[in-house]
């Protein structure tokens, strides 16, 4: 079983979905998880924090799209962040892998502050502001 903390619009899903991997997604947006389901066929997601999550026994726990980097929780601080390292290294079967990527500072140019993707009957509009001196990577994501 592959765990997709954050899992969005399920693209990531569905490609293990493809491959024959038993998907958990998990997202906060309620319209996420709708649009995963529809993508990638995934039978079992939940609606919830991804810092809060159950994590069962899995061989895989992937958390793409600078997903540990939001501020969407209150109760996200380096605390938490660590805590849920620790589920996640419990939760793996032996040889098991943490996939994820992060935000670091120096991502938005001025050429690259705006954008959307869009798919059959929905799309995304994303606006990214950095303030260096707070150190802070805002993103207004409309769906």
């Amino acid at each position: 079983m592959v765990v997709d903390l954050g899992c969005g619009s399920g693209l990531s899903a569905q490609e293990f979905v493809k491959a024959d991997y038993q998907v958990l997604g998990i997202d906060i947006s309620e319209s996420m998880i709708a649009i995963a389901r529809t993508r990638a066929r995934v039978q079992c997601d939940r609606v919830c924090s991804l810092f809060k999550a159950d994590i069962p026994l899995c061989n895989a726990v992937t958390s793409i799209g600078e997903c540990l980097n939001y501020l969407f929780d209150p109760d996200s601080d380096q605390k938490t962040l660590i805590h849920l390292f620790h589920r996640i290294y419990n939760a793996l079967t032996p040889g098991g892998v943490f996939i994820f990527d992060i935000a670091e500072p120096g991502q938005v140019t001025q050429e690259q502050n705006r954008g959307f993707t869009e798919g059959k009957d929905w799309v995304v509009l994303v606006e990214k502001q950095e303030n260096p001196e707070q150190e802070t990577l805002t993103r207004r994501i409309i769906s």
